[in-house]
């Protein structure tokens, strides 16, 4: 049941203080609660979405009044392995600030409503004997962008179960990195093939005091579930401690993960992984991943499998239309498919990390992603957004931040610091860091990759101080035009489109992308080091 709470503060449970302070004024995590009368309601749920829109209300959060909200989720144990020792809860995302309780004790909180959060618990905590609760309470009266942000438990929810004490692989414990070690060769159906290896690392914890040594089995799965190839070995994990695994599989020769258009689909396999203690397989863990090459050039802009390949992106916010943030997985390859149908090759996901259904949608469509980071200095939240996308063939490049976000006390040293992080926990993918800010542009740039917002007329000025950095338009036009509309109609909010509307800071896309009425001509698609745009935006949003 879900149920607006807007009257109380950040809880504590039972007796104590909230964060900030604020007194244990709700019942909302106790077990002996009754929530019989409490509204039934299916994640993912965005309950500001269902709000009314108020013409006082704040303008860049979509007219919609914020609040406060409470989830409670009764569950029995009888399903659970006999033994099971160790658990955990992975929330996909809670707007915007967010305090889980298992049966009345606190699990603890989470100030970010743009990445996931993962909390560990033990037996102690459980009822074996009969029901059980988990509450939360999410606040979303303190907003995290100048955008709609939604509130509640809007993305998916998973519970984790480890059978015996022992060892298990790590929460997005396998990284699927691969190497092309030969020519790609063009088949006539536009399928690009070459040699690769597979250079896997799998990261495994030991929640038993005494050490383990477990056998590791990998078996890579064609797209069409063929085994093509595998590898083995063992590792001795130290008590209450991890140890990582790595080796090189020989994939022999494979289709690389590629642009297509239906009924194509780019070549994705899977690696499964086991780990075992004698004959006994004790857990295993599959990902998808594509082999391929992407490679950001300062000259001639970005090549993907050997071809030069102009990024026609397009920027977009998470909400969709009447439904808020809480976006069902189906929706995301409909929103993408839509972008390739007008012939856009990538999205960038403004200004934070998506949700995993639209990096899988991506993967199986084919279409470019840059990944973004929520802001600049938080070590923290940029770790969970490598660990978890890392093996996305469609994320191209990372991303720190965008404008304001960036900004803190150091930028620099914290966009430095980010950006080892990046390349610690992706250190074999070849994957560029840029961001969408201006101050960074110049020979003395943080970035991989300078991200030029807006400004169109000073390419040319901007490549010729920095000539051996690779650039990109990461953000451009505010098109604020509507595709199949030739009226402007206030009242819908509709737009005409005939590309002649933009706000003072914007550009039309022909002045950002033909560089029509720009000086010397410039534009995405008239200056080849620019390796491509991500157009404002892709999709309509509120705010």
């Amino acid at each position: 049941p879900g149920q607006n709470d807007a009257d109380h503060g950040v809880p504590g449970c039972g007796s104590g203080r909230g964060r900030g302070g604020a007194p244990a004024l709700s019942a909302g995590c106790l077990v002996a609660t009754d929530d019989s009368s409490w509204r039934v309601v299916d994640l993912p749920h965005d309950f500001v979405v269902e709000g009314n829109f108020s013409a006082s209300g704040d303008k860049s959060h979509g007219y919609l009044p914020y609040g406060k909200g409470w989830y409670r989720k009764h569950f029995t144990t009888s399903s659970f392995p006999a033994g099971a020792k160790t658990f955990w809860l992975d929330f996909d995302g809670i707007q915007t600030h967010s305090t889980v309780y298992l049966n009345g004790h606190l699990l603890g909180s989470h100030e970010s409503g743009y990445t996931p959060s993962r909390y560990f618990f033990n037996q102690s905590v459980l009822n074996f004997a009969g029901d059980n609760l988990i509450a939360v309470f999410a606040d979303a009266t303190q907003p995290d962008g100048w955008w709609y942000d939604g509130g509640g438990i809007y993305r998916h929810v998973w519970l984790t179960v480890i059978e015996t004490p022992g060892a298990f692989i790590a929460p997005w414990g396998v990284y699927a990195p691969s190497n092309v070690t030969g020519d790609i060769d063009w088949h006539p159906d536009g399928t690009p093939f070459a040699t690769a290896d597979l250079l896997p690392f799998v990261e495994v914890w030991n929640n038993a005091s005494d050490s383990q040594t477990v056998s590791i089995a990998m078996t890579v799965i064609s797209p069409g579930g063929a085994v093509i190839a595998s590898g083995s070995g063992s590792l001795t994990v130290p008590g209450l401690g991890q140890n990582t695994f790595s080796t090189t599989i020989n994939l022999g020769t494979v289709a690389l993960w590629h642009l297509v258009d239906l009924p194509s689909k780019p070549a994705l396999y899977t690696l499964n992984t086991t780990i075992s203690s004698g004959s006994t397989v004790i857990d295993a863990q599959s990902v998808r991943f594509g082999v391929r090459t992407a490679v950001f050039k300062a000259d001639t802009g970005f090549w993907l499998n050997g071809k030069n390949i102009k990024i026609l992106g397009n920027a977009n916010h998470q909400d969709f239309a009447g439904i808020g943030v809480a976006i069902p997985d189906h929706l995301q390859s409909f929103r993408i498919q839509k972008l390739k149908d007008m012939g856009s090759n990538g999205w960038r996901t403004a200004h934070n990390p998506p949700n995993v259904a639209l990096l899988d949608a991506a993967d199986e469509l084919g279409f470019l992603v840059w990944d973004e980071n929520h802001r600049n200095g938080q070590d923290a939240e940029c770790e969970i957004l490598i660990r978890r996308d890392r093996n996305h063939p469609s994320v191209v490049i990372w991303s720190l931040c965008n404008e304001v976000l960036c900004n803190t006390n150091d930028w620099v040293a914290d966009a430095l610091r980010l950006k080892k992080l990046i390349k610690t926990l992706d250190p074999l993918s070849g994957r560029p860091v840029s961001a969408n800010q201006n101050g960074w542009i110049g020979p003395n740039t943080p970035l991989d990759v300078q991200g030029f917002d807006y400004s169109t007329g000073n390419y040319d000025k901007w490549h010729s101080e920095a000539p051996n950095i690779p650039s990109i338009s990461s953000e451009t036009s505010s098109a604020v035009s509507d595709r199949g509309e030739w009226v402007n109609n206030e009242t819908a909010g509709y737009v005409q489109a005939y590309d002649n509307q933009y706000p003072g800071w914007g550009e039309s896309a022909e002045q950002a992308w033909g560089g029509v009425g720009v000086g010397a001509g410039q534009g995405i698609l008239t200056r080849p080091f620019i390796s491509g745009g991500w157009t404002w935006t892709g999709f309509d949003y509120k705010g």
